[in-house]
C-alpha cells in the first residue's frame, strides 16, 4: 500500500480499537485471574478503509506492547515501565519517540485548539457527545450516534482483570500518540468512548465507523468509513517472538530524529 494513503489512516485504530475471539463470540474471555504483568497475549487486526485493507498484529509481551501495522508497516512500541512510546518506520529507516507526559499535554493542547476554530466539526472533536447511546447487554452490541459520528461496537466480555487493565492502558496511550501523529479526527472521538468501554469492560471484535465532517448531509467527500475486526490470541507462538527480535534490531539500526523531524520526514515520503 502506497505510504501516502497508510498515512491517512494508519493511526485509525486505538487499537486499536477492537478485539475477537479465537474460540467463540458467545464466552465470557478468561475467567481466571492473571498477574497484569505476566499475562502475554496477541491481536491480529484487519482495517478496511477506503477499499484497503491493513492486516496487523498487536503483541503483549511482560511490560512492553509492539504493535505492527501491516506486513512492513509503522512499529509502535509502548514501555509502560518508562513510560514512553517508540515509533519505527522501516520504509524510512527511521524512529522516535514520545513521552506519555508530553502526548497527554499535547492532547490538551489540540483540544483548546479545535474548541476555538470555527469549524463545527472541530468543535466537536474538542467534547464529543452523542444523542444516541445504546447498550444491549445480552449481545454485546453497542451504538453511540451524533450528527458528526456513528460507531457501532461488536462486544464480548473479559473477566480477567489484568487483561482488561493492560489492554485498556494500551488503548489510552495509543490514542494519545494518534492525537499527536495523525491527521485524523477519529482518535479524539475514540478517547471519549474507550473509558465507557472499559466501564463495562466489553471488548470490541468488530468495530463500524462512520464520520460525518460536515454533519450528516450526503455530500461527495463529507463521509468516511471505517471498518475493523481483531482476534485475541491466548498465547504467543515462535512468529511473535520473531516479530519482537526484529523491533528490536530497528531501534538499534534505524536513525532516530525529534518527534516533529520524524513526522515531518514520514509523511513527505
Amino acid at each position: 500500500m502506497a505510504r501516502n494513503a497508510v498515512g491517512k489512516i494508519c493511526f485509525v485504530l486505538p487499537m486499536i480499537a477492537a478485539i475477537g475471539v479465537a474460540t467463540t463470540w458467545n464466552q465470557d474471555l478468561f475467567s481466571q485471574e492473571t498477574q497484569r504483568q505476566n499475562v502475554n497475549f496477541r491481536i491480529d487486526n484487519r482495517i478496511v478503509a477506503e477499499n484497503q485493507v491493513i492486516n496487523g498484529v498487536t503483541i503483549f509481551q511482560d511490560n512492553r506492547v509492539y504493535d505492527y501495522l501491516g506486513e512492513h508497516g509503522a512499529i509502535t512500541i509502548y514501555d509502560a515501565k518508562n513510560g514512553m512510546m517508540t515509533l519505527l518506520d522501516p520504509s524510512c529507516r527511521l524512529q522516535t519517540k514520545f513521552k506519555i507526559s508530553e502526548l497527554a499535554k499535547y492532547a490538551e493542547k489540540r483540544k483548546e485548539a479545535c474548541l476555538k476554530s470555527d469549524n463545527f466539526f472541530l468543535n466537536y472533536l474538542a467534547a464529543p457527545y452523542f444523542e444516541d447511546e445504546q447498550y444491549e447487554a445480552e449481545s454485546g452490541i453497542m451504538t453511540f450516534r451524533s450528527a458528526w459520528a456513528e460507531y457501532r461496537f461488536e462486544t464480548v466480555r473479559f473477566d480477567d482483570v489484568g487483561v482488561s487493565e493492560r489492554y485498556y492502558d494500551f488503548c489510552k496511550q495509543l490514542t494519545l500518540l494518534n492525537i499527536r501523529v495523525s491527521r485524523m479526527p477519529s482518535p479524539m472521538i475514540r478517547a471519549a468512548l474507550n473509558p465507557i468501554l472499559e466501564q463495562h469492560r466489553r471488548f470490541p471484535g468488530k468495530v463500524s465507523m462512520t464520520l460525518y465532517p460536515k454533519g450528516k448531509v450526503i455530500l461527495a467527500g463529507s463521509v468516511l468509513q471505517i471498518e475493523t475486526t481483531h482476534v485475541f490470541v491466548r498465547r504467543l507462538q515462535p512468529a511473535d517472538e520473531n516479530r519482537i527480535r526484529q523491533a528490536k534490531k530497528f531501534q538499534e539500526l534505524f536513525r532516530e530524529l525529534p518527534p516533529d523531524d520524524y513526522v515531518r520526514e514520514v509523511n513527505s515520503k
